[in-house]
């Protein structure tokens, strides 16, 4: 989850969603995060950084000694993640969340828009270093 900041508490609100999803089906999730930090170099860290989007990344461990995990159970946990998500954008919590993305994203394409023809022909990710610099990237 992302380290404590503002944030923090919607990452503590889907867990629960998470949890909740899972416990229907019998399976089980720490009640708590494993780590709180960001992970720029991570896919995950890097929505985060240039969309606004929650650090929020699970691990399966589908080869528990005491039970391996088959591709149904798999199935059923990505269904139980899906559905969690969907009722943790349904709450008040989530509903600001999707407000701060929808704020950062119009932010970004208003810059886009401004940067276009000095961006345009360079690499993505030089381009993606100007978009920093030009203050694309959010700051959470």
């Amino acid at each position: 989850m992302e380290p404590p900041t503002a944030r923090l508490k919607a990452c503590q609100d889907f867990h629960q969603h998470v949890i909740r999803e899972l416990k229907t089906e019998g399976f089980a999730a720490a009640t708590g995060a494993w780590e709180q930090s960001f992970a720029r170099f991570r896919l995950g860290g890097w929505l985060q950084k240039y969309f606004a989007t929650l650090h929020m990344p699970y691990e399966v461990n589908s080869q528990s000694p005491s039970k391996h995990m088959t591709i149904n159970d798999l199935r059923i946990i990505g269904t139980n993640l899906v559905v969690a998500a969907r009722s943790f954008l349904d709450s008040p919590t989530g509903k600001t969340v999707t407000d701060e993305i929808a704020k950062s994203q119009k932010r970004r394409l208003e810059l886009w828009a401004q940067e276009r023809g000095r961006l345009e022909g360079k690499h993505a990710l030089e381009a993606e270093e100007c978009c920093r610099k030009a203050g694309l990237v959010s700051k959470n």
